[in-house]
């Protein structure tokens, strides 16, 4: 289904921009800021790295399964997938030389953590998609991209919290509370209620049989996530100004 890997895309470049975004953060509590040529230049790496995963992992035509959703690769050329390697290299090599310069010029890098997010969101995953699948299905070393993702952002989601409370003097047991409440509205969410539902509710003919609600579940968490994620980390909102950046 093309719906299947249109997610794929749409997902990659939350990844991407999720790194990017780790990197600037942890840049401004070192006091370390980019120039829009430097903002510009990282952005660029950034996006291309995507683009080629995706389109590496879409090279020549293969059954896969996702989330127990049967889909095929859409066939790119091997040709069409070294442009954009050669491509990576050159936007990986302008990264280089710009923190070289910048260094040169203010005596600054970005710091190791930001680093470390900047890289496992872009480049480590181009690794991970190199694992040839077993009998169609995404091949589960494959989850280490996710879950780097998750990692990050629960990171940014503690330090938000624990600015919060320590500025209004909330309790561990606020914080306590958040995290446990959280937890089983995740499973509910992703597994069980789906799963329940394509177990119990009838849908002979239906389009995707078997794992049509897992799919509507998904893809409705997984679009508000990217669409939330647009807004709710910006310096602009007033949130991550205070309790992230700790601008006031």
């Amino acid at each position: 289904m093309l719906s299947v890997n249109f997610a794929l895309l749409l997902s990659g470049w939350h990844y991407a921009k999720q790194g990017f975004g780790v990197l600037i953060v942890t840049s401004v509590y070192r006091r370390v800021f980019y120039t829009a040529n430097e903002r510009s230049v990282l952005l660029a790496d950034a996006n291309a790295l995507w683009v080629y995963a995706w389109v590496m992992f879409n090279t020549g035509q293969s059954p896969r399964r996702n989330w127990g959703i049967d889909f095929q690769t859409l066939g790119f050329s091997e040709s069409l997938s070294s442009l954009f390697l050669l491509l990576c290299c050159f936007t990986t090599l302008a990264v280089a030389l710009t923190m070289v310069a910048k260094y040169r010029r203010q005596g600054q890098l970005p710091p190791f953590n930001g680093i470390v997010a900047y890289c496992t969101s872009l480049y480590v995953w181009l690794v991970l998609l190199r694992f040839k699948p077993a009998g169609g299905s995404i091949h589960p070393v494959i989850l280490l991209v996710p879950a780097m993702h998750a990692i990050q952002y629960i990171t940014l989601v503690f330090k938000m919290k624990a600015n919060k409370m320590n500025r209004h003097g909330m309790s561990r047991l606020h914080f306590l509370a958040f995290v446990l409440l959280r937890l089983p509205l995740g499973g509910l969410l992703f597994f069980a209620l789906p799963n329940m539902l394509d177990e119990t509710v009838p849908k002979q003919g239906a389009l995707l049989d078997t794992t049509l609600f897992v799919s509507i579940f998904a893809v409705f968490v997984n679009t508000h996530h990217f669409f939330i994620d647009n807004v709710i980390w910006r310096k602009e909102n007033s949130e991550a100004k205070t309790y992230l950046y700790e601008i006031h």
